[in-house]
């Protein structure tokens, strides 16, 4: 007890004299080299994906120390944006992105430390991990020459400037720090404004206040009231990123779908907005004013790039006011014009330069040229030309014959009554001709008879009246028991015929307020958009569920007892069931 206590006098009387005498303990250690140990490690690596391919760009990676090789949870992590060259190599310095840098315990216990290298892209998983050798621990072996971090030196006694004894003023000291009258520090002065950060206005001491500001638990720089964890007050620059090399700015998420990114301005010129998570640029303007859209090498003033469909899209939302876009040449006989979706649903070529629209795509896909108001699928308001026309065998209808130069194919100016290959049938006074077998993709009339038609040679010819066919359904009977909710009817018609549309469905029934629907075999959906009444003076019903009014060949119908009324009173229904062959 009584060695414990001396060695604490010592230790005391030591530093009593290191507080009298100032002058010369500042001598002492500018004559001895201080020892400042660095608490970063330089680690060298590669980095390639799960399919084995080399990653390059800046990069979000997470480095950890383990006890082992293999399992447990790391004892110190840090994540860093990692510049990774072509080949995949890099260069960290492990504890850069901590505070003061690697914790000094790390590596007091003489225990193996592990390095696990993780990339934050999703799915990859962390690298085999890596034995750390003797550099680390070069920071304990450092540390064990200092004494609190400040070499032996720093702890000399001073001597007083006049070079006198300082024996009495050493004892005078002691006998003070015991007596609790211990030298006390020159007082500070000054005012300031609360939640305001002080500074130092002057050389003698005086505080007063910074241009920064904590209010709410939010900083602000050059603004008394910040609204936002940090906000910078101020009309000219406010914000500047300096470096020699590449310059980074990175703005980080802890959301569940978070994606980190950050602002480089790298050595070369080139402006990003990266995605850090994904390892991709998304935007870049490189030093020669391009932008680039998904690629980091743009090739034009603006450069869009997708692995997937790509498109630039342009949206407006005021009432008469077009959208688009507007290309402009400056050059001598350049011109503008402007693609536009116009306020009454049409794609608008314009001549700007003109004021023209040169060309106009409406909302049913008619195409104008020289019209904004086309009324056909292609019309022209002036000359069209072309090397040639092909059509499909209808007709082209008020053409100015005058106008017609040049060949057809296949004309003939002589007409003739026999029949000669490729001539023009001769009519007679009253506009009638005699032919052979006629053959037409379609005849059209005028509502007239056709006459002395053997009705055994007309083949592909459909009337309407040939086209309509009628199915009727009984269900029930004058005398049977009345109809009951439960009476459905399967397969009621089987089409074997062909397409076929149903027009229009009406029920007739003896008595009650029976209703009905139909159903196609298989379908659940109804055929008729809304239930049939049946009754003795019954109405058609002709609206369908959209697609249901269709049958195919093979389709059949089911008769669906909706309701039988209540109470149920009807003894017979008839469905009556008009379609169209189509």
């Amino acid at each position: 007890m009584r060695r414990l206590s001396a060695v604490v006098l010592i230790a005391v009387a030591i530093l009593l004299l290191a507080v009298i005498s100032p002058a010369q303990g500042q001598q002492s250690s500018q004559n001895e080299p201080t020892t400042s140990v660095p608490r970063l490690i330089t680690f060298n690596g590669a980095l390639r994906d799960r399919a084995g391919h080399v990653m390059s760009g800046i990069i979000s990676v997470r480095f950890a120390l383990y006890r082992e090789q293999t399992g447990t949870a790391p004892i110190w992590s840090e994540i860093q944006n990692v510049q990774v060259d072509e080949q995949g190599h890099y260069t960290v310095l492990l504890g850069a992105y901590t505070g003061d840098g690697l914790p000094t315990d790390l590596f007091t216990s003489g225990e193996s430390r592990w390095l696990g290298v993780q990339t934050q892209s999703a799915g990859e998983e962390e690298q085999t991990r890596v034995l750390l050798v003797s550099v680390p621990y070069a920071l304990k072996a450092a540390d064990a020459d200092t004494i609190g971090g400040k070499p032996l030196s720093a702890f000399v006694l001073a001597q007083p400037e006049n070079g006198t004894s300082t024996d009495g003023v050493k004892s005078q000291a002691i006998q003070s720090f015991f007596s609790g009258n211990a030298p006390t520090a020159s007082p500070i002065s000054g005012t300031g404004t609360s939640g305001n950060l002080a500074k130092w206005t002057d050389n003698s001491g005086t505080l007063g206040n910074s241009v920064v500001v904590e209010q709410n638990n939010n900083i602000g720089i050059g603004t008394p009231a910040p609204s936002t964890p940090l906000e910078i007050g101020g009309s000219a620059e406010l914000l500047r990123l300096s470096g020699t090399a590449n310059t980074m700015m990175s703005i980080n998420s802890s959301g569940a779908n978070h994606k980190n990114r950050g602002f480089l301005l790298d050595q070369f010129g080139k402006f990003y907005i990266y995605n850090l998570t994904d390892g991709v640029p998304e935007f870049v303007i490189d030093a020669n004013h391009q932008i680039g859209v998904g690629t980091a090498n743009p090739t034009a003033p603006f450069d869009i790039f997708s692995t997937g469909p790509a498109f630039a899209h342009v949206e407006g939302t005021s009432p008469g006011i077009d959208v688009g876009w507007l290309i402009k040449n400056d050059a001598p006989g350049g011109r503008q014009w402007a693609i536009r979706s116009s306020a009454t649903g049409q794609m608008l070529f314009r001549d700007d330069s003109a004021g023209i629209e040169r060309l106009t795509l409406d909302s049913v896909g008619n195409v104008g040229i020289g019209t904004n108001a086309p009324g056909a699928k292609l019309d022209v308001n002036g000359t069209a030309k072309a090397t040639g026309f092909t059509g499909d065998g209808s007709l082209l209808t008020n053409l100015n014959a005058a106008n017609l130069t040049g060949n057809v194919a296949n004309s003939r100016t002589t007409a003739t009554a026999a029949n000669t290959a490729n001539s023009i049938v001769l009519r007679d006074a009253s506009g009638n001709f005699t032919a052979g077998t006629v053959t037409a993709s379609a005849f059209s009339g005028n509502g007239s008879l056709m006459t002395n038609v053997n009705a055994s040679t007309v083949n592909g010819v459909q009337a309407a009246a040939l086209q309509t066919r009628g199915i009727t359904y009984l269900g029930g009977c004058e005398t049977c028991s009345i109809l009951q909710d439960t009476d459905d009817q399967p397969m009621i018609y089987l089409n074997v015929i062909g397409t076929m549309t149903i027009n229009s469905v009406i029920c007739y029934s003896d008595t009650g307020t029976t209703s009905i629907n139909l159903h196609r075999a298989g379908s659940v959906n109804n055929v008729l958009s809304t239930n049939l009444q049946c009754s003795t003076s019954p109405t058609a019903g002709t609206l369908f569920t959209n697609g249901e009014g269709t049958l195919n060949l093979n389709d059949s119908l089911d008769f669906v007892m909706v309701s039988a009324g209540t109470p149920p009173s009807t003894h017979r229904v008839t469905v009556v069931i008009k379609t169209t062959v189509n």
